[in-house]
C-alpha cells in the first residue's frame, strides 16, 4: 500500500488532484456555476459546477454523505409534452439521493437547447438586492446595484456552445459579501456540486486501485470516482469525480446590516471608533484628511459628479460627499459628519481606506503654496478660452466677421461657467487626480488627454481663414495643420508688435518680413509641439521610447532624473508649462492688436509760435458754472400742443 492509499478519504487520483485544492470562497468573486473543457491528452477533459442552497437544518445530516448529491442541475424542460391532465410547471432543482430523496434550490438556473447551455442568475437573488442587468457586447451580462452604486455584483457569461469534442466556457460569479449576506438572510448553506473528467497516465496508487482491471468505482463520503483505462493505451486512464462540498454557511450581514451603527471606524486623529451616532453629534470643526487617490474610484464614470476644485463626489440625488476643500497638492479636507450623513456605508469605508493623519501647522503652511490638479486644470482651460477670445478679436479687426472664440478652440466661456468647466467630456480627463507614483504609461496617457483638449481642439479651418485674410499666400498654408497654423499666426503677431506694424491692416507686409528676416523666438509655442510629440509616444511601445521621452521633456525643462517614485511631479510641470505657452500666445495676439496708427482726423499739427491760438467754444465754457436744465414735468394732455406718444 502506498502513502496515498493510506490516506483513505483524502486520496485523489493524480489527474484529479487539483480539484482537492479548489477553494471557491477564497476569491472575492465566487464561482457559483461553471462549464469548461480542457485540452487534455489524449482526449478532452470537462468540468461542470453548480451551487445548491441547503437549509441549515439539513446540513448536519447531509455532511455525513455529500456524495448523495446527483450530478448537475435538473429541470422539467425544455420542450415538455403537453398533457391537459397534468399541467406543466417549470422547475429547477439539485437532487440528493435518499433515503429520503431531497431536492434543493439552485442559485443558478440552467437549461440546454440544441448545442447551447444557458446559465442564468436566480431572479430571487437579483430581486433581493435590486440588481439590474448590464449587457456587454460579447454576450456577457453584469448585474449591478444602481442605488449604491456597486458594479459587477454578479457576472453571467454567454451560453456555452458545444462543438465536439469540447464546448466553450460558461461561468457565473457572485461577490462574496453578497453571497454571505444572502445565505444569512435565508439561513441557508451554499453547497457546490461538481463533476470533472480528466485524462492522465496511471501511477502506483491508481494501479493499486484498479487491481489489474479495466476500471473501478470508488465511493467516499463526499465524492465518488470512476477510473477507466483507455482503449488505446492501458497506461492512460479517464478519471471522473462526482462530489459536493460545503463552501459557505450563514454568518454576518455585510450588505443588509450597517456595521457603522455598532462598530464604527477609527479615523486618523481620533482615538475611538466613530459610529453613526457619534458622527451625528460632530460639528464643522471635526475634520478628517483624505488622500485624493480616493477619487480614482469615481473619476471617468459618468454616473458620478466629481468636482476637482473641492474634491467632492456625488451620485445623482442618492448621496454626496460634500463640504470638502483641497489642501496642498493631493489632500482633501472634509467634515467627518458628512461622510456618515446620507452616505452608504461602503462609501464611508472607501474614504476611510484613503484617510491620512492631519498635517501639522508647519505642513499646512507649506501646503498652502502648493497647487492641486483642479487649480491647474481650471487655469489651463480658461487660458485656452482666452486665446480663443483673442483670436476672435483679431478676426474681427481684419475684418473677418462671424468667428467666435468657440470657432477657434472649441470652448465657450459662458457654457463653461454655467455648467461647470470640469463637467465637459473633453475636459474631465485632464482634471483627474495625479498620483505621485504615476507610471510612465499613465504619464503619457495624461499627456495625450491634454493634447486632445489643447491641440486637437484647435480649428484648422478658422486659423487658415485668418491667415488668408491677413494676406498669407494660400500655397504657404495649404499643407499646414492646426498647430503649425497657430504657430505661424503667433510668429506674425510677434513680429508685428516688435516692428510696430498693424497686423490686421499690414498682414501681407508682416508675412513677407517674417519670411525674409524671421523672428525670435522662432517657435513661440514650443511646449505645445512637444506635447504633441508626447501624444505620439503614448501610442508606441518602441525600445527607444525612453530616449525620445527624455528628449521631449528637455523642451519642458524637465528631466527624468526627478521622477523618484513616479511621474506625478513631472506631469505637474507639463501642466504649468502648457499653461505658460497658452497665456503667452494670448498675450502676443493682444500685443499685436494694441499696435494702432492714430487716424488722420486726430493728428495734431504744430502751432505757429507767433500766432495766439483762439480758444474753442468748449474751452470758453470751461470753468463756468454748469446751469442745470429745468426738466419739463408737464404731462401732455388734450390742451397741450405736444401729441401723446400713442398718437
Amino acid at each position: 500500500m502506498t502513502d496515498d492509499d493510506k490516506l483513505g478519504e483524502h486520496w485523489w487520483p493524480k489527474p484529479l488532484a487539483h480539484v482537492r485544492d479548489v477553494d471557491p470562497w477564497a476569491d472575492t468573486d465566487v464561482v457559483v456555476a461553471e462549464i469548461r473543457s480542457f485540452d487534455d491528452s489524449p482526449h478532452t477533459g470537462h468540468r461542470h459546477v453548480f451551487s445548491a442552497l441547503v437549509p441549515v437544518s439539513d446540513l448536519a445530516e447531509l455532511e455525513k454523505n455529500l456524495a448523495r448529491f446527483e450530478y448537475g442541475l435538473q429541470t422539467s424542460g425544455p420542450h415538455p409534452s403537453a398533457s391537459p391532465s397534468h399541467p406543466y410547471t417549470p422547475k429547477f432543482w439539485i437532487e440528493a439521493e435518499g433515503p429520503p430523496r431531497r431536492t434543493y434550490e439552485p442559485l443558478v438556473l440552467s437549461w440546454r437547447s440544441h448545442d447551447k447551455t444557458v446559465l442564468q442568475l436566480d431572479p430571487g437573488f437579483a430581486m433581493t438586492y435590486g440588481l439590474v442587468p448590464r449587457h456587454l457586447g460579447n454576450g456577457e451580462t453584469r448585474w449591478d446595484d444602481p442605488t449604491a452604486p456597486i458594479y459587477d455584483v454578479a457576472s453571467v457569461s454567454a451560453p456555452s456552445v458545444w462543438d465536439f469534442p469540447s464546448g466553450t466556457t460558461a461561468c457565473v460569479t457572485v461577490k462574496r459579501d453578497y453571497l454571505r449576506d444572502y445565505l444569512t438572510l435565508r439561513q441557508m448553506a451554499l453547497v457546490q456540486v461538481y463533476w470533472e473528467m480528466r485524462w492522465g497516465r496511471t501511477d502506483r496508487a491508481i494501479e493499486t486501485r484498479l487491481g489489474g482491471t479495466e476500471g473501478v468505482d470508488i465511493h467516499l463520503m463526499d465524492r465518488r470516482y470512476a477510473l477507466r483505462r483507455s482503449w488505446d493505451d492501458k497506461a492512460v486512464i479517464a478519471a471522473q469525480v462526482w462530489g459536493a462540498r460545503v463552501i459557505a454557511e450563514p454568518g454576518a450581514l455585510p450588505i443588509s446590516e450597517n456595521a457603522l451603527e455598532k462598530d464604527g471606524l477609527i479615523w486618523p486623529g481620533y482615538k475611538e471608533p466613530v459610529t453613526d451616532a457619534m458622527a451625528m453629534q460632530m460639528g464643522v470643526i471635526d475634520m478628517v484628511y483624505v488622500s485624493d487617490t480616493v477619487l480614482a474610484g469615481y473619476e471617468g464614470r459618468p454616473e458620478f459628479r466629481v468636482n476637482p476644485k473641492s474634491g467632492s463626489v456625488g451620485f445623482g440625488t442618492q448621496w454626496t460627499v460634500g463640504f470638502c476643500d483641497r489642501i496642498g497638492r493631493d489632500l482633501i479636507r472634509l467634515e467627518l459628519k458628512k461622510l456618515y450623513e446620507g452616505c452608504p456605508p461602503h462609501i464611508t469605508r472607501d474614504w476611510h481606506r484613503h484617510a491620512v493623519a492631519p498635517p501639522s501647522k508647519t505642513e499646512l503652511v507649506r501646503m498652502a503654496k502648493e497647487r492641486d490638479v483642479g487649480t491647474r486644470a481650471e487655469q489651463l482651460v480658461f487660458a485656452l478660452v482666452a486665446l480663443g477670445e483673442s483670436l476672435s478679436r483679431l478676426a474681427e479687426a481684419i475684418p473677418l466677421a462671424g468667428l467666435s472664440p468657440e470657432d477657434f478652440v472649441g470652448l465657450r466661456r459662458k457654457a463653461l461657467e454655467y455648467h461647470g468647466w470640469w463637467t465637459f467630456d473633453n475636459i474631465e480627463p485632464i482634471a483627474r487626480h495625479i498620483p505621485l507614483a504615476l507610471t510612465e504609461d499613465g504619464f503619457l496617457d495624461r499627456c495625450m488627454d491634454l493634447n486632445k483638449l489643447v491641440t486637437e481642439g484647435l480649428s484648422e479651418k478658422s486659423l487658415r481663414l485668418v491667415l488668408r485674410a491677413l494676406g498669407v499666400p494660400e500655397e504657404a498654408v495649404e499643407k499646414l495643420r492646426a498647430l503649425k497654423l497657430l504657430d505661424s499666426l503667433l510668429c506674425m503677431a510677434q513680429l508685428a508688435e516688435q516692428k510696430g506694424l498693424e497686423l490686421p491692416r499690414q498682414g501681407r507686409e508682416v508675412w513677407q518680413r517674417l519670411q525674409r528676416d524671421g523672428t525670435e523666438p522662432a517657435q513661440p509655442i514650443e511646449r505645445l509641439f512637444s506635447l504633441y510629440e508626447l501624444r505620439v509616444l503614448a501610442g508606441h511601445k518602441a525600445s527607444s521610447r525612453r530616449e525620445r521621452l527624455t528628449k521631449e521633456l528637455k523642451r519642458f525643462n524637465l528631466t527624468l532624473g526627478g521622477v523618484g517614485s513616479g511621474y506625478g511631479l513631472l506631469l505637474d510641470g507639463v501642466y504649468e508649462l502648457v499653461i505658460h505657452d497658452l497665456e503667452a500666445a494670448k498675450n502676443k495676439i493682444n500685443a499685436a492688436l494694441a499696435v494702432r496708427k492714430p487716424p488722420a482726423s486726430v493728428v495734431e499739427h504744430p502751432k505757429t509760435p507767433w500766432k495766439a491760438s483762439t480758444p474753442s467754444p468748449a474751452a470758453k465754457k470751461q470753468g463756468q458754472p454748469h446751469r442745470k436744465r429745468r426738466r419739463d414735468r408737464r404731462r401732455p394732455g388734450p390742451k397741450s400742443k405736444e401729441k401723446p406718444p400713442w398718437e
